[in-house]
């Protein structure tokens, strides 16, 4: 890497870094083979999916509570997730690390030619990032929706998130977030015709329309769905656990109190900041 006009430029291939992932693959080596570890040895990239969901939920975690030390040992089991999958793939025959890393590699540098030059991107008009990976994808295959590519496995709100702004970048959007918020007015409205005529077969229908409208109504405000929500489940335990510290203090139970009782404490929780 050099520097011309302020701008790194990429102009040759990076040299050997003096820590690689050659020590990790090795383990994972080890560990999978007929000495290894009877666990890490059944393993498939099915059976690994919620381990993988687990660890980025914790990396999550880590930025949040601005932790270093955890972010650190976070980054470090999401990273043996990577080395997990490449392991099992290459005893498959599907992949190997180095096509991972260098894949990863040209992507970066094809979907930055603003930035970098060299054997992997031009300087000529330049396109955007969501262009570059469109034309990707075409070029891999056939797209025959503008919906394809978003990933299954991914949480409802994070889907519902990719899902409208695919929409909106082809123009099927509001014009303005007024038009969002009213949506979602007109979602809580039939979903409340629907409790009161007893219509509940069409609750969980007239629900997820509800969902569905606060995410667009939050992409609109430049807030993830996602995040909100997550920071408020968080809100909740921390403040349960000032409830039930408040009564764990006077040596009693949880079924013992009132909710006038659990909630002035839920107050109070609120009032410390909690």
């Amino acid at each position: 890497m050099n520097s011309s006009d302020g701008v790194e430029i990429y102009t040759a291939e990076p040299k050997e870094q003096e820590l690689s992932l050659l020590p990790l693959k090795k383990i994972m080596e080890c560990l999978r083979s007929s000495k290894g570890c009877q666990f890490d040895k059944k393993q498939t990239h099915n059976t690994l999916k919620p381990y993988l969901l687990e660890e980025c939920y914790e990396v999550i975690d880590a930025i949040e509570n601005s932790t270093p030390e955890d972010l650190t040992e976070e980054l470090g089991d999401l990273l043996l997730q990577v080395i997990f999958h490449t392991q099992i793939g290459e005893e498959q025959g599907e992949l190997t690390l180095n096509e991972v890393l260098k894949n990863l590699e040209k992507k970066l540098i094809r979907r930055h030619p603003h930035v970098f030059t060299g054997p992997y991107s031009k300087k000529n008009d330049i396109p955007t990032w969501e262009e570059i990976k469109q034309k990707e994808k075409n070029n891999k295959d056939k797209q025959k929706s503008i919906m394809d590519g978003i990933p299954q496995g991914a949480s409802a709100l994070f889907k519902a998130e990719k899902v409208q702004k695919k929409a909106s970048e082809c123009g099927f959007d509001w014009e303005a977030s007024l038009g969002a918020y009213e949506k979602v007015k007109e979602e809580l409205q039939e979903l409340y015709d629907a409790y009161l005529d007893g219509y509940w077969e069409n609750i969980e229908e007239e629900l997820g329309d509800v969902f569905f409208s606060l995410v667009n109504l939050a992409r609109f405000m430049n807030v993830s769905s996602e995040v909100a929500l997550e920071k408020t489940v968080s809100k909740f335990i921390r403040r349960f656990i000032y409830i039930e510290q408040k009564i764990t203090e006077k040596n009693d139970k949880i079924e013992n109190f009132s909710l006038k009782e659990l909630d002035d404490y839920w107050e109070e929780a609120k009032k410390r900041g909690v």
